[in-house]
């Protein structure tokens, strides 16, 4: 009974102590208290002091009569390991929290432009370098979507193609509001020519969009007319 009660008395110790340190770190309080780290992390802890005060007092290393001291050391070691623990975690979190703050839009939008570009796509590359130029902090806008429309011109006798570049985007303002701009490259020249417009009220968004939707119905249309003609064709055939 005296060794249970000294249990807990270290456990909610341990609780204790990783509540304040996790808060010290900028960790909110309702989500540490929720938190199911805080509650098993301190008996882990706790039942590792124990073990390690056994050891030692099944090794003879102490004398009996000092048992209940004896366990109080270990459970201080198990305690020094949470902290221990704790701090480390906490450390770590916080670098994180602060690298994403700093560069994690920087390093999604950039994942777009390497996993989601094909290597024919150079110009979309290129239109997105420029469009990042025109932030202060590239970090300040996060990319949600893309889209390109060409259109073939005439340039000194020869043919070419242009291709606007439409990029879509959510801003660090703490708005969920979307954002777009407009790159048009030709000849692997960029020239910004619409910058950060609403999606809301801006007329060109709103009608590339509007055509977007319309050959995504088109296309879920062509798709249901082919499989209800496959369906159709296997009946017959039974």
């Amino acid at each position: 009974m005296q060794t249970f009660k000294q249990f807990l008395q270290f456990y909610f110790i341990g609780v204790v102590l990783v509540l304040i340190a996790t808060l010290l770190f900028g960790a909110k309080l309702l989500k540490t208290i929720t938190s199911p780290g805080l509650y098993i992390l301190p008996v882990i802890f706790c039942i590792v002091g124990y073990v390690v005060g056994l050891i030692i007092f099944e090794l003879n290393l102490r004398q009996k009569e000092k048992k209940k001291k004896l366990f109080a050391f270990g459970y201080c070691f198990g305690i020094l390991a949470l902290l221990t623990v704790t701090i480390t975690l906490s450390v770590n979190t916080l670098r994180e929290i602060n690298h994403k703050k700093q560069f994690g839009n920087v390093e999604s939008n950039h994942d777009v432009m390497k996993n989601w570009v094909n290597d024919n796509e150079e110009y979309i590359r290129i239109a997105f370098n420029r469009l990042e130029k025109e932030f202060k902090n590239p970090n300040d806008f996060d990319l949600d979507a893309f889209s390109v429309r060409k259109r073939d011109t005439i340039i000194n006798g020869s043919q070419d193609t242009i291709y606007n570049v439409y990029f879509v985007y959510f801003l660090n303002t703490g708005s969920k509001n979307k954002y777009f701009s407009k790159v048009s490259v030709l000849t692997s020249n960029p020239e910004l020519i619409i910058y950060n417009a609403d999606t809301r009220i801006n007329e060109e968004y709103k009608k590339i969009k509007t055509e977007k939707e319309q050959q995504e119905h088109e296309m879920m249309k062509e798709l249901n007319d082919v499989y209800k003609r496959l369906k159709d064709s296997l009946k017959k055939k039974e």
